[in-house]
């Protein structure tokens, strides 16, 4: 019986980095913040999309707020030939627009009022 539970226990390791999902805290809707395995870096996921290791946002996590609709990340591009910047994700369609500068972010009243904080701070706050 526990040659049976240890190996089922390397298996479920072996699927899946985080196979409790202990590294990923629910955000809104089915998006989640998720912590690397050093927590050091934080990404935006979404429950069931593929992942290419850089969550829905093709990058870390810099801050982040979000309101009843809608999530705000500033990103760090995974790929340096991508633009860092905001990223606005509509969670009732699942579109994700941007990356936006600071000015440029003031035409989108949706964001506005939205209280932003740092990806560590975020991680705290939603446990």
């Amino acid at each position: 019986m526990r040659v049976a539970c240890a190996v089922l226990l390397l298996v479920l390791v072996g699927c899946d980095q985080d196979p409790f999902h202990q590294r990923e805290r629910a955000i809104l809707a089915d998006y989640e913040l998720a912590q690397s395995e050093d927590s050091s870096l934080f990404y935006l996921v979404r429950e069931g999309a593929q992942d290419n290791g850089g969550g829905v946002l093709d990058g870390t996590v810099v801050r982040i707020g979000w309101n009843g609709h809608y999530i705000l990340a500033e990103r760090k591009a995974n790929f340096r030939g991508d633009k860092d910047g905001w990223m606005i994700i509509d969670t009732s369609t699942n579109r994700t627009t941007g990356p936006f500068t600071d000015a440029e972010l003031k035409a989108h009243p949706e964001t506005q009022d939205m209280a932003v904080m740092s990806a560590p701070e975020a991680w705290k706050r939603l446990h």
